[in-house]
């Protein structure tokens, strides 16, 4: 299942670099809204929610690019709130000090850099079977499904010295 980036239309450079990265040197699928025909679409109704959060539930994965642009989004919070409450691994690609950050973003591990994308694509391929089969398939209770999305959380921040 691919890893859902989540960005700002300002951030499209920003996060086009990342899907790339993740796509083309570490073999991940990503969705990303840009290349979403139904969601284009689907742009200026409300059945543009529904999409989304359908997107949303089939991936493990949030990757939300926060910068100084998402201050004035209103969609990438959402994505994160949805993403939370699935629940789904979130993890924040982001140039800001933690300082800048809303608190509830520090929970889970942040980027940055191309090295800290790396390691985050090493763990994804390490547990993306069993995300998959915990988390989407439903094989596992939500407290167990919560369990492996902690896990993950967990450890990527460990490998990016993160606390």
């Amino acid at each position: 299942m691919p890893v859902f980036i989540s960005h700002r239309t300002a951030d499209n450079e920003i996060a086009q670099r990342v899907a790339h990265r993740l796509k083309y040197q570490h073999g991940i699928t990503v969705y990303i809204d840009d290349i979403d025909q139904e969601l284009r679409r689907l742009q200026g109704t409300s059945a543009i929610t529904g999409l989304l959060v359908r997107r949303l539930n089939s991936c493990t994965n949030l990757l939300a690019i926060v910068s100084r642009n998402t201050h004035g989004s209103w969609w990438v919070p959402f994505e994160i709130g949805v993403a939370r409450q699935c629940p789904r691994v979130i993890t924040t690609m982001t140039d800001l000090a933690d300082s800048l950050l809303p608190e509830y973003l520090l929970e889970w591990a942040r980027l940055r850099g191309e090295t800290a994308v790396d390691i985050f694509a090493r763990l994804y391929k390490e547990q993306k079977q069993v995300l998959t089969e915990q988390v989407l398939e439903k094989r596992a209770s939500d407290t167990v499904q919560a369990g492996y999305v902690d896990r993950f959380h967990r450890s990527l921040k460990s490998a990016l010295d993160q606390r």
